[in-house]
């Protein structure tokens, strides 16, 4: 006893700050303590309160500002909670009920309490004062019931309102009976206090909060979407989820139960881009990079800001898709975001690598190093990082090294289900692989690349984007020339495309049918619909498909016919296929004796012409054979050469009568269409180096 007195004693004298300082530690030390001994916070806090309040040891002494302020704030902060767990829903459903029981709880009470007292000599007012304290109710239970999960039950919901109700009144009858306590019972001051009550209770109700939902209305007109439920926010959560994880089917199946009226934005986005529609998806992103900028809604703008970033890298306009990550990096700086600073810096630092900027690459690297080894687990971010380290290191010639971190990348974007990431990832490792002399290597980085665009659903722009690196790896592999550095994001940026490149193909150009796929162009090759061959001597060097045909058995048909025979029969033959030729804007470099080489702008119109050629030889007597191959050759004056062009020859070499043979470039092009092809496995061709898989193409009815 003599330790509380002397504690008292000292608790007295503090100043008020000191007095609300212990105050605080007692609101926050208590609830913990409360929680190991299994009991409610809000127990051990009356207890507590009563215990050192002035009815028992008077710790604070007379003059207590400090702790009547905490307990008024206690009360507010009681029925402002019970408020907040009411189901308003279930509320107005129960609302005459809840008026009902308030009503019946605060005048039984209050009657019952006025006439005992009335009946022990009280006066009036003094009676009316205790009845009011009987009638008021206290919700110190609302946090266990909450705890319990009982408080969205109907008979909890009702007793809520009704406590809440009869407080208030209790409130109101007591302040009447203040004032008359204060300044004697005046009829003339009675009526004028009930018509200000009823005058301030419903400019409080109604006006009041007519105000505020106006005022909330206004912020949210200017503010970014906002998500109404947990449900909601999870089920959008949940489709980016599924998008990030390649299951796009999924995705659009949960996005098409959302109400399209509260979609978010962002996720039509990335499933157009993702299905080839660059140029909507472009609008929609462009729309609210504007949109966001001029609301102040950074997080958004950064949001579009780095994916305007990244359609721009893959349609070629690397100088474009920079500016966009250095207005991204900015927005993460200022806002000291080290999750979007994280996101943004490794896209910067490949980007700079790719460009030749090794100094500007370097340090983003190194402050990515830096958040990374703070300790925080950044998931598959770290991917990010150890991917732009392979490029960097890759720029810088030391293959070996960057294989290490490409194998990191991938294993990384492999552990959180991020196969765009490792697709995106595949390729710059297929490219290093290509400036290190490897070919072979490269081309099967390419492959896995594209079959992970593939089995995901993604468009087949994003299989072409793949397939110019593949191509000039595959020319790259069947000839012993110097190998040229690959094709990188950059393309120079301020210079133009340079002629072996693949442009990224517009809206139009994606595989709908056989007859009007995309087209597999190089940035000046193709004009109108023919491929340009060189001017005199000039040579052009472009992407075609080359298509090669010839007789079976011409030899056994010239024996057959004799001279005269044989030429009047090789006369219609040509005359039939170049009536073909001609319909499917295919062009004629060479005809030999029993054969012809003609080149396309795109692999469907040849394989439809080859089709179109063996029905009409057929008509003749003849069987023809053809093979095509999509890829680089070089045109000097009206004729094609190059190791694509060799390629296409021995691909019809191994095609039987009246069948169409197509290396696995055509067919990688095509996939998804209507075309349908039949594996015929991997050999060698005669003359060129590697393994080539090959395919028949299916004869349609």
């Amino acid at each position: 006893m003599e330790f509380f007195q002397n504690f008292r004693s000292h608790a007295v004298v503090l100043p008020n700050l000191a007095k609300f300082a212990l105050g605080m530690v007692i609101i926050v030390g208590v609830p913990s303590l409360c929680r190991r001994i299994r009991l409610p916070a809000v127990v051990g806090l009356v207890l507590t309160g009563t215990i050192i309040g002035p009815n028992v040891m008077g710790f604070f002494g007379e003059n207590r500002p400090v702790p009547e302020f905490l307990a008024d704030l206690g009360k507010l902060l009681l029925m402002f909670v019970a408020g907040l767990e009411i189901d308003l829903a279930q509320f107005r459903n129960a609302e005459g009920r809840s008026i009902t029981f308030g009503l019946l709880t605060t005048t039984i009470p209050l009657l019952l309490g006025t006439t005992v007292r009335m009946l022990f000599g009280y006066s009036v007012t003094s009676a009316i004062v205790i009845g009011s304290l009987l009638a008021s109710h206290t919700l110190l239970a609302a946090p266990i019931v909450t705890k319990l999960g009982a408080n969205h039950l109907e008979p909890v919901t009702v007793t809520f309102g009704a406590t809440v109700m009869s407080d208030k009144l209790s409130l109101v009858v007591f302040a009447i009976c203040v004032s008359t306590y204060v300044s004697g019972f005046s009829a003339f001051r009675l009526i004028l206090q009930i018509l200000q009550i009823a005058i301030l209770v419903p400019v409080i109700l109604l006006g009041l909060g007519r105000v505020g939902a106006a005022l909330a209305r206004r912020v949210a007109s200017s503010a970014p979407p906002r998500y109404d439920s947990v449900p909601l926010l999870l089920h959008d959560m949940l489709v980016i989820a599924c998008i990030d994880a390649g299951e796009l089917i999924e995705a659009r199946a949960y996005l098409a139960e959302a109400d399209t009226a509260r979609k978010p934005w962002e996720l039509p986005w990335i499933l157009l881009f993702l299905e080839g529609d660059w140029e909507p998806a472009g609008k929609m992103l462009t729309a609210e990079f504007e949109r966001s900028r001029t609301a102040g809604d950074r997080y958004q703008e950064w949001w579009a800001t780095y994916h305007l970033a990244r359609s721009h890298r893959l349609t070629g306009e690397p100088g474009q898709a920079m500016q966009f990550l250095l207005r991204a990096l900015q927005i993460s700086v200022d806002g000291r975001d080290i999750a979007l600073e994280l996101a943004t810096r490794p896209s910067l630092a490949t980007m700079a690598a790719d460009a030749g900027i090794a100094g500007e690459a370097l340090q983003h690297l190194q402050r990515c190093r830096q958040i990374v080894a703070a300790g925080e687990n950044w998931l598959g971010l770290a991917g990010s990082v150890e991917r732009a380290e392979a490029v960097v290191t890759a720029a810088r010639g030391e293959y070996s090294a960057a294989k290490a971190y490409f194998e990191k990348a991938i294993a990384s974007f492999q552990r959180y289900s991020l196969p765009w990431e490792e697709a995106d990832t595949l390729q710059y490792w297929g490219r290093a692989l290509l400036a290190a002399g490897q070919p072979s290597r490269a081309i099967e980085k390419f492959d896995a690349a594209i079959e992970i665009y593939r089995s995901r659903g993604a468009s087949v722009r994003f299989v072409e984007y793949v397939m110019t690196d593949k191509m000039r790896a595959q020319g790259s592999k069947s000839t012993d020339t110097e190998v040229q550095s690959p094709p990188t994001d950059s393309v120079h940026a301020n210079a133009p495309a340079p002629a072996h490149q693949l442009q990224a193909p517009t809206s139009n150009d994606r595989i709908r049918d056989e007859v009007s796929p995309p087209r597999t162009r190089a940035v000046d090759a193709i004009s109108g619909s023919h491929i340009p061959a060189g001017v005199g001597g000039e040579s052009r060097r472009v992407v075609a498909t080359i298509l090669f045909i010839d007789i079976v058995g011409s030899t056994e048909h010239v024996t057959k016919l004799k001279d005269r025979g044989w030429v009047e029969l090789r006369r219609s033959f040509f005359e039939e296929i170049r009536k073909q030729l001609a319909s499917f804007n295919g062009r004629e470099i060479d005809a030999t004796g029993d054969g012809m080489l003609a080149i396309f702008e795109n692999p469907a119109a040849a394989i439809q012409c080859a089709f179109a050629m063996s029905q009409g030889v057929e008509k003749l007597g003849l069987q023809m054979r053809a093979g095509i191959h999509t890829g680089e050759c070089e045109l000097v004056g009206g004729d094609a050469i190059g190791i694509a062009v060799h390629i296409g020859a021995r691909v019809a070499s191994q095609a039987g009568p009246n069948e169409v043979m197509v290396s696995s470039t055509v067919r990688d092009l095509l996939v998804g269409g209507e075309i349908t092809f039949v594996d015929r496995g991997v050999g060698e061709l005669k003359g060129i180096p590697g393994e080539w898989r090959l395919y028949a193409v299916e004869r349609q009815s």
